[in-house]
This record gives C-alpha cells, structure tokens and sequence, in this order.
C-alpha cells in the first residue's frame, strides 16, 4: 500500500493523496466484510477507500465469498508487485512522446510507473514534464475536438470509437497546468466519473484549459451507475453516435463559470506545482528572468555559454543542469552571435550543427511572431525547456521604454513565453538603468517591467572574470 505498519494496522496514502500521506488505516479483521476494516483519517468515502485497497492488493471481492483474510496476509510478501484479478494480467499503458518515443509506462492495478531511458524502462516517473496519453494521436488529429477521460483504460476504449481522446498520469486530481498547452485553441468534451473525485477532477481540468481552450464542456453521460465511468457506459450498450450527439448538446462553460472567487484551502494548493529548476537552485522552468548587464560585461556571452550547457546537460559551476532544448532569440545583432556561436562550439568541442539550440534571427515584433513560434516549437521533440531573449530592448515594441504601462506590456510579453511546449524558463537580456554600478544593476525601463519578472540576475565583468549572480 506504500505505507508502514504500526502497531497493528498499517497506515498508508489515501486515494489521490500523496506518498507521504498516512490518512488511511487498514486492519485485518477475520470478521469484518472483506476481511479487512479501513479508516480515513480525511474523511474520504469509506467504501472508496475499500475499493482502493482492493485494486491495490489485486483482490476480487465478491460478498456471497469467505472473507478473504488469506489473501491479504500473502499480499504483504508481494506489495511492490501490482497483481492483477485472477487469470488477468497487469494492464500496462505507455505515454509516448510527440515523436512516439516510450516515455512513462503506467501498470495496473497498482499505479506503478516507469520511466524509459532509451534502452529500458526504470522504475519511478520521468524527471520531465508530464504529458498527456496518447499525445501522438492527439498532435496528429485532423480536428480540434478532444475528449478528456479519468483513466488509461477509458482513453483506450473511446479511442477505439474513433474519437481524439487522452488523459492525465497520476488519475484524479493530478491535472497539472503544464498540460494546458495541450489543449490550446481545441474543444474539450469532459467525460468525468461518476463520483466525488471525477467531479472534483472534472472542474480541475476546466480550470487548467479554460483559458487556452477554444470552448470546455463537462459531459454528463445518462444512466451512469454510482463511481461509473465511460467504459461502464459504453460496456452497457452506449453507442458513439449518442456519446458524440450528447456532448454536442452539451452546453459550454463560461469562463466567468469556470470557479468561484472565494477557495477552500484544498482548492487553493490544488494546482500547486512543485519547483522544476533549469539549472540547479538559480532559475526555474515557467518563470521570467531579466539577466541584465552593461555593454561589453558578456550578456551574450554569458547567455550562450548557458544555452550550451542546457542542451548538453553539463553542470554551470556547482550547479546541475537539467538537459534540453532551448530557443534563442537573437534579436541583437545576430551576426555577431553566430560568430560567437560557432567560437564557443569549437572551445567546448561539441557539434553546433545538431545540438538541441534553435534561433530565430533578427528583430521581429513578438506579438506578431509569436503564434508562428509557438506552432513551430511544438514541432521540437520535447519542446523546449529554456529561452532567450537578446535583449529586451530589441524586441520593445513600444516608443517610451520607461513607461510603466508600456513597460508593463513588454514584460508580459516577454513572460507568455513561459506557456510555449515544454513550459520553458526565459531568460531576458536588459541593459541596466543608467550609470549603474555592479550593486544596482536593474534593467533599464518603467519600474513596471522589472515587477513583472520573477528575478534579476547580474552579471559583472572583472579583470579576472564574470560574475554571475541572482
């Protein structure tokens, strides 16, 4: 259950709770139905929780049976193993990336998951951004319209209808922003179990794509039993013809529906995402950095020492750097970067015709660009997890840089990038307000600009080197 004993019970994460839980107790009790008692020190659905062990443990329970009391006790010699209803095997279901590359491998009953590591799978979840099952078919599909089911096994059995169908790793409550982007400019159809936690998960997934989405419906399909699915529906004789009539005449969402102002503490902490740093303690992906600089103290320098490093996974200093694509804007003079590209490529020996960094050279205005770059980095294997800007200044469209409205504008601008595929960190180069010293190196602008981001860093040249700080 991966919990631990303690005294005689054993204490253990409850459903969609976190590893480190310990609000669900069971204990084996010969006399109780089952064989086993559970309590949820969370208030969850007893009879949830019951069903949970059960799947866990591969336990099949039929009342008119003996209490399996046996079968429990020779689970706990095989608790890190999912064991599956008698004669049926553990399910497994493969998320593949863009590419159809194995990415995370899901077993159940258990909820296993592995990660591939070119060669084979490893135990544990991909360090990577979460994606969404099926995401070949759902990038490849002719149409806009996309169903959102609550397991791997409705995605499948919808999909066999035909219908652009995916899911989340993780099931009910695991709906992360960095899958949003997925679902940008599609019609969602919202196909939630029949119980609490799929109508808790149906509204967090509106939540998620509401705003990307071109229109979100939650689909109520007619006679479904108590913690049915869509699988129930269409194993009780649910056609596709009517599945798609029902979500046809399924009203939209309104944005001003999606949720109410006033959270609950659980709501609040809901869509929480965990740091994921680009590089090590320093910056993190899907937040905006100004990285500002005077003229001549290696802004551009700085910036494609740390895009070689991002794409190689090689560490900056004492600092590790996580491996991956990054997406140069060489809006300053690109000339001059690609001389200092291809001199940079020869001091750290690596190829600069197939490394993981692409440019787009030249000033062009973002706002008009934009959907064209967003189209084209999804087209990279992976996305990619680090951009840069250089500089602001070159991609300022306004005429009054200090201000604040203007300036403002330019840093949300610049903070959009976060939302491209593979949630990136951005990092913009800024020329610091004027006769700036190395203690008040603040980019130069309305005050606005340098509010909106999450972070300054400073770079400083000396006789002896850079320094690079935050």
């Amino acid at each position: 259950m991966g919990g631990e004993v303690t005294g005689n019970q054993v204490l253990a994460p409850g459903p969609n709770h976190s590893p480190k839980d310990r609000s669900l107790s069971i204990k084996i009790d010969p006399a109780a139905p089952g064989g086993f008692v559970v309590t949820s020190f969370a208030n969850d659905d007893p009879l949830a929780c019951k069903d949970y062990v059960r799947e866990r443990l591969g336990i099949r329970w039929e009342p008119t049976r003996r209490p399996l009391v046996d079968s429990i006790t020779r689970m706990a010699d095989r608790v890190r193993k999912p064991v599956a209803k008698a004669g049926t095997p553990p399910a497994e279901y493969v998320y593949k990336q863009a590419d159809g590359t194995n990415y995370l491998r899901v077993v159940r009953p258990g909820f296993y998951q592995s990660h591939w590591n070119g060669s084979a799978w490893v135990t544990g979840a991909p360090k990577g951004p979460k994606i969404p099952y099926r995401l070949p078919e759902l990038l490849e599909a002719e149409h806009e319209t996309v169903f959102v089911v609550e397991g791997e096994k409705d995605a499948d059995n919808v999909a066999a209808l035909g219908l652009t169908v995916t899911t989340n790793p993780g099931g009910a409550g695991k709906f992360t922003p960095e899958l949003a982007e997925y679902f940008r400019d599609r019609d969602v159809y919202i196909l939630p179990d029949n119980d609490e936690a799929g109508a808790k998960h149906a509204q967090q997934v509106v939540e998620t794509v509401l705003n990307v989405a071109r229109s979100v419906r939650i689909v109520t399909l007619p006679g479904l039993p108590d913690k049915g699915d869509v699988s129930d529906w269409l194993e009780a004789g649910g056609m596709v013809e009517k599945l798609v009539d029902i979500a046809r005449h399924t009203p939209e969402i309104e944005k001003t529906e999606a949720h109410h102002l006033v959270e609950t503490s659980a709501e609040f902490i809901a869509t929480f995402v965990p740091p994921d740093y680009a590089i090590d303690g320093l910056v993190q992906r899907r937040f905006c950095y100004s990285l500002t600089a005077p003229t001549g103290h290696g802004k551009t320098a700085v910036a494609l020492l740390i895009s070689a490093h991002k794409a190689l996974g090689l560490p900056l200093g004492n600092r590790d750097v996580e491996p991956g694509r990054v997406l140069y804007l060489a809006g300053e003079n690109p000339d001059d970067v690609r001389m200092r590209w291809i001199a940079l490529a020869d001091k750290m020996d690596f190829d600069p015709e197939t490394i993981g960094v692409h440019f787009v050279a030249g000033v062009k205005k973002l706002s008009e660009i934009a959907p064209r770059i967003r189209e084209e980095v999804q087209r990279i294997d992976g996305g990619v997890s680090l951009v840069v800007v250089d500089t602001s200044a070159a991609f300022f469209e306004g005429d009054e840089e200090n201000g604040n409205v203007q300036a403002g504008a330019h840093a949300r601008m610049m903070r959009s990038l976060v939302s491209l595929p593979g949630g990136p960190c951005v990092l913009v180069m800024c020329h610091p307000v004027k006769n700036a010293q190395q203690d008040s190196l603040l980019p130069r602008g309305g005050g606005a600009f340098i509010a909106e981001v999450d972070g300054n860093l400073t770079c400083w040249k000396t006789d002896i080197h850079w320094r690079l700080e935050c």
